[in-house]
């Protein structure tokens, strides 16, 4: 699915060059992941949609895809868990015989700031959010060597700062970026590329969770800046899986942008 169309922009119909290829999007059944996985399969890919829990979710976007002409298949997982990743990933190469693309985007955010926080919860944050696309990426790795695949992980603008998720998610989503470094030394020989993407406050439910958190709309954003659309950060996330970016493995692309547009301008008044 495009981005939104913007003031001064024309319509465009995205290049379709993911036609024959097999995408595996986690944390698909909303937010960025939902919106990942329908720019995916708008440039030509079957796409499995990974959900945890919300299944219900997770079937409305397959539902998605497959008006978009495509295949799709829906897999529930704790991803923190090897042996349920491994079951995931079989039956994606069950169901589309390869996988070209996956996209590490499933994450958990709760409170975890000291001295309030529960040791527990801080370290299933990280299971989750840093084990958890290791597991992925070790489970799918057979395949993505097979078809000379792409891994994208999606990071966190914040993961650089003070973030509304607190020291564990900041740590976690930092770690990524150092991992996605360090795999590309191991994979690129494979012919394996893997990047990672990291949005600022983006309109989701985890977003504005961050949002009440920190009690403030514009939490982690700096002055005149705006809340990233989903579609957008999907779009960033479509650009790594281009051939056009071939070039490019070890990256991590920080989302600063998205400035609000000043108010109009207005003429001395009449009065």
């Amino acid at each position: 699915m495009p981005g939104p169309v913007r003031d001064g922009e024309a319509a465009r119909v995205p290049e379709r060059f993911l036609d024959g290829k097999a995408a595996l999007v986690t944390g698909a059944s909303r937010g960025i992941g939902r919106a990942a996985a329908l720019a995916l399969a708008a440039r030509g890919a079957d796409v499995c949609v990974h959900c945890h829990e919300r299944r219900d979710l997770a079937e409305e976007v397959a539902e998605a895809i497959e008006g978009l002409g495509r295949r799709s298949l829906v897999v529930a997982a704790d991803i923190a868990a090897p042996a349920e990743v491994a079951e995931a990933v079989n039956a994606v190469g069950r169901a589309f015989g390869r996988l070209d693309v996956l996209v590490n985007n499933a994450g958990l955010v709760a409170p975890s700031r000291l001295p309030e926080a529960e040791v527990e919860v801080a370290h299933r944050i990280i299971d989750v959010n840093l084990k958890g696309p290791f597991n992925c990426i070790a489970a799918a790795l057979p395949l993505l060597r097979a078809s000379g695949g792409v891994i994208v992980n999606v990071g966190a603008l914040n993961s650089r700062a003070v973030s509304a998720g607190g020291p564990a998610y900041a740590a976690a989503k930092a770690g990524l970026v150092a991992m996605t470094r360090n795999l590309a030394q191991d994979l690129g020989p494979l012919g394996v590329r893997i990047n990672a993407v990291a949005p600022p406050l983006t309109e989701t439910d985890m977003g504005r969770w961050a949002m009440d958190a920190a009690g403030s709309p514009r939490a982690g954003l700096e002055s005149g800046q705006r809340a990233a659309d989903p579609e957008e950060v999907a779009e960033v996330i479509a650009l790594f899986c281009s051939p056009a970016m071939a070039y490019v493995c070890g990256e991590t692309l920080y989302m600063g942008g998205g400035f609000e547009a000043p108010p109009p301008a207005t003429g001395p008044s009449s009065d």
